[in-house]
């Protein structure tokens, strides 16, 4: 499973997915991976033209990809499109997709889709950052744990946000504990939307 891995830094939420991305990126290691604020651009499209297959970590700042909710923009659609050229990409963020067809036609992924991303997985609501659970680690294991298995599904090349929804929200400890102790993972899966 190789794949690029893009961790966008730069206030607490990303700080907090970071921290997820490092732990999953500890268990899958990926071809390439970059955790700053602004990557650039020309290192991560080479990565990508390499391993056209991407999780990307970030905030969605009114129609762009950004490290913080409220700082500069590290990728517009077109820019974003260019970068993620032929590849199946996730990213982690809020409203990247519209939740009904009118909004999705001007969303930031449908824009990447028709740019030239193969395939754009993203969210039409907003979603909460991957919290630490520092003094919960049993829910931190299980959220890891749900999120884990919805990203290796996509990298796997699952297309179905139906399957991937199943994926984080089933697995070994079962699903009925993943949903009692991680409600935020259903709600966030329930916003996923994949364009293939």
């Amino acid at each position: 499973m190789s794949y690029v891995l893009v961790s966008l830094l730069g206030d607490e939420a990303t700080a907090a997915n970071d921290v997820f991305a490092g732990w999953f990126e500890a268990l899958h290691p990926p071809a390439a991976t970059f955790h700053a604020e602004h990557p650039d651009h020309d290192a991560v499209a080479a990565a990508v033209r390499a391993t056209p297959l991407a999780l990307v970590f970030g905030h969605d700042g009114g129609g762009s990809v950004r490290g913080a909710a409220l700082g500069p923009s590290w990728a517009e659609p077109a820019q974003f499109a260019r970068i993620f050229a032929g590849a199946r990409v996730w990213v982690y963020a809020c409203k990247t997709r519209g939740e009904g067809l009118e909004d999705d036609l001007e969303s930031f992924g449908r824009r990447a889709r028709d740019g030239g991303v193969a395939v754009f997985a993203g969210h039409a609501t907003a979603i909460t950052a991957v919290p630490p659970f520092t003094t919960f680690p049993e829910m931190r294991t299980r959220v890891y744990a749900a999120l884990a298995r919805a990203f290796r599904a996509f990298l796997r090349g699952e297309n179905s946000a139906g399957e991937l929804r199943r994926a984080a929200l089933g697995g070994a400890e079962s699903g009925r504990q993943t949903l009692l102790a991680a409600p935020g993972v259903k709600r966030d899966m329930q916003s996923l939307r994949v364009l293939a």
